[in-house]
């Protein structure tokens, strides 16, 4: 964010606030001279550790912990596991998971592995404890592609091994692909309460059937789910998405996120097959209702879809929703990976489509047509596939999201090991940028050639200071002579600073819940006992309440906001921003009111 965009945010009348600058990594850090802040070593050979990772309390004791998926050593006898570390998470220089004992193992049955697999978290069942998701898409002796999903609900009792050899266990729940298709069920998960009854759910993909039909299915939380559910047949709780046509692969990239700013979770199916692997790009806007069918062999009604602009683009082979520029709305973000902006060898483009409610229900992606950031892959690089993975997150606190990006080693040039791009989001995004050499990118380079590093890619708040940190993983790497065992590297987020070095820092960290609709707790750590100002304003600047005005001691302190301005009327529905200034310093996050 500049610092004109900040003032015009929150400068009122003759109130002044201090400027910010804003903290952010280092334009490139090579982590082959650099170590990161942490780092997670495979425990043994084959295991290619950290190709997802996901968040969340899984014994609930109020501590957040981190599931890491391995593949699994690649023979009939390997399988497919997640590791749970339990939190606090470890954030020592170096966890070797060969010696690590705060850590329970989930195991998928023999042979089914997770090179194609996918890890998420959400709470499910309702119970307040959260669960983990993760797939094994094909199976190793077979050549069975059906696939399966498992789903461990999260529990006091968490054992310290969990095997899922017989396909089910107690605490557990398992989803079948459809038989004999190929379906390669769990090729994309991920989860959120999509229709806000309080329960997430669970997106699943199926997108290689055969003959050629792509499906997506959503699984809908209930207090009560049942031990197996077969894709065969129609399901109670679980919503089918499905599309007829020819080698779509739609369900490639799944997503979800308010585009249009009604306050509702839309759906982002993403289908690089479409047309001649041009690719596209199908919005579904949400509601606390959805049918038990769709078909999205034509363009469903409300719906909007984007088409790739290019031939072999592939536009969509991953998505996601992220509001990048503060306005209420998410942007859609599509990989377009196989992309040749500028002639360019593959080395990918991706778009941002700036989110609101007067999107086109149908548009090439192209600047002509959409509103959009391009993001536009290295040249130096070949087949380098910007956006063959992506994330979100917010890695420098400014209230503004931030996106991820994995660009591939590259395939003629060794010393080119690839890299993981850091765009941030601002309050007037540019047109294009170029991610190997524009401003306001930060690059983090891999180690070696053949780690597939970024393949896994997430970013939340390890250490507890309110910032999220980046997690890169490098499925292939083998670090201490355990070939393919594969590791993750954690690289802290820098959150905006005041420049007083000197001065232990005033941290605000993000208000719980946000979005809200009643009430929200605003977070405040004081470094020293000092004067405090708690501060509301809305989009434009104007003071709508202040929370807290007076002396508090240092520590921890909790102020709430309950959706009312100065004279105790509600405010309307809409951005917020909280301003803390205590101990000579200021600090800002942004709060989403929804009525």
């Amino acid at each position: 964010m500049n610092r004109r965009a900040l003032t015009a945010m929150i400068g009122i009348g003759l109130m002044t606030v201090p400027l910010l600058s804003l903290a952010q990594l280092p334009a490139d850090l090579y982590l082959a001279t650099t170590a990161p802040d942490a780092l997670i070593l495979g425990a043994s050979t084959f295991h290619r550790t950290a190709y997802g990772f996901a968040q969340g309390d899984f014994n609930g004791d109020g501590k957040p912990d981190l599931a890491v998926l391995s593949d699994g050593e690649d023979s009939a006898d390997g399988y497919a596991f997640v590791s749970v570390l339990w939190g606090p998470p470890p954030l020592q220089t170096t966890t070797d998971l060969l010696t690590y004992a705060n850590v329970s193992i989930v195991k998928a049955p023999p042979g089914e592995l997770g090179s194609l697999s996918r890890l998420v978290a959400g709470d499910f069942n309702g119970d307040a404890v959260d669960d983990i998701a993760f797939s094994a898409p094909c199976h190793y002796s077979n050549g069975n592609c059906d696939g399966t999903v498992y789903v461990v609900f999260g529990t006091v009792l968490f054992p310290d091994t969990l095997d899922l050899i017989s396909g089910t266990s107690p605490g557990s729940m398992v989803l079948r692909g459809r038989t004999g298709i190929g379906g390669a069920l769990g090729m994309m998960l991920d989860s959120g309460d999509i229709n806000r009854d309080g329960l997430d759910d669970l997106l699943i993909s199926a997108p290689l059937g055969i003959p050629p039909t792509s499906e997506v299915y959503m699984l809908w939380g209930a207090t009560v789910l049942p031990d197996q559910i077969s894709m065969n047949d129609a399901a109670p709780g679980v919503t089918r998405f499905i599309d007829s046509r020819t080698y779509q692969s739609s369900g490639r990239g799944l997503a979800w996120g308010d585009v249009d700013g009604d306050k509702w979770p839309d759906l982002v199916i993403g289908s690089p097959g479409e047309g001649q692997d041009n690719g596209e790009v199908t919005i579904l806007f949400g509601g606390d209702e959805f049918p038990d069918s769709l078909l999205l062999a034509t363009q469903p009604p409300g719906s909007k879809r984007f088409r790739g602009a290019g031939l072999h683009d592939q536009a969509g082979y991953r998505v996601a929703v992220v509001d990048m520029n503060g306005d209420g709305c998410g942007e859609l973000v599509v990989s377009s990976y196989r992309a040749q902006p500028n002639g360019c060898d593959a080395c990918g483009e991706v778009e941002i489509v700036r989110g609101g409610a007067s999107l086109p229900a149908t548009a090439v992606l192209a600047p002509s047509e959409l509103p959009m950031l391009r993001l536009l892959g290295d040249p130096t690089i070949s087949v380098g596939a910007l956006g063959v993975e992506l994330s979100t997150g917010d890695v420098n606190a400014d209230g503004f999201g931030d996106v991820m990006l994995t660009t591939k080693s590259d395939l003629l040039n060794p010393s080119n090991v690839g890299y993981v791009s850091v765009v941030y989001g601002t309050f007037t995004l540019p047109d294009s940028i170029h991610v190997g050499s524009g401003p306001g990118v930060t690059r983090i380079h891999g180690v070696g050639h053949d780690d597939r590093f970024g393949m896994g890619l997430a970013a939340f708040d390890m250490n507890g200071d309110g910032v999220d940190d980046l997690l890169l993983g490098a499925p292939y790497a083998s670090p201490l002579g355990r070939y393919q065992a594969g590791t993750a590297s954690i690289v802290y987020g820098q959150a905006w600073s005041t420049g007083v070095a000197s001065t232990p820092a005033l941290r605000l960290l993000p208000n719980r819940p946000n979005p809200f609709s009643i009430e929200t707790t605003i977070g405040v750590t004081l470094p020293s006992q000092s004067e405090i100002d708690v501060a509301i304003f809305d989009a434009q600047g104007r003071l709508v309440r202040h929370v807290a005005d007076g002396v508090a001691k240092m520590g921890e302190h909790a102020f709430r906001w309950d959706g009312r301005d100065e004279q105790g009327r509600l405010v309307a529905s809409g951005v917020y921003f909280c301003r803390v200034k205590a101990s000579q310093q200021t600090a800002v996050s942004k709060l989403v009111l929804v009525r």
